[in-house]
């Protein structure tokens, strides 16, 4: 297996093609376990006003929709530890979706359609 600083987008459809548990096993060493902002004074979001920065520690990853015709996309839900929707509404906000791009630069990530989001977690449309 290759090192994750060496993973290439094509790589990366290659093996989630036929492995897909891999694939999440490759996203899971990147980002869980990680802190990663949100929110602050130079933040951008359309569900939430300005205010304090903080931090998400992420806990798990899920890929739970892949696109079988073309694997050009797959769907991804991304646990921060000890998160609520409720009062901390990830969506939209362009802080956290950035440090997630920079931290899986193999693929394109942004946030999925708000009717994806949960209540313990983030989804994401993931493209290839």
């Amino acid at each position: 297996m290759c090192q994750d600083n060496n993973m290439t987008k094509e790589h990366f459809k290659i093996i989630l093609i036929f492995d897909a548990l891999e694939a999440e096993k490759i996203i899971a060493k990147a980002l869980v376990g990680k802190m990663f902002k949100a929110f602050g004074p130079d933040s951008e979001s359309f569900w939430r006003k300005k205010g304090p920065e903080k931090k998400f520690t992420i806990e798990k990853v899920r890929i739970n929709y892949i696109d079988t015709d073309k694997y050009s996309f797959f769907s991804l839900d991304i646990f921060p530890k000890n998160y609520d929707a409720e009062k901390d509404y990830l969506y939209t906000d362009d802080k956290f979706e950035k440090e997630l791009q920079e931290a899986l630069p193999f693929v394109q990530i942004t946030f999925s359609e708000q009717g994806m989001q949960g209540s313990e977690f983030a989804n994401f449309d993931v493209g290839l």
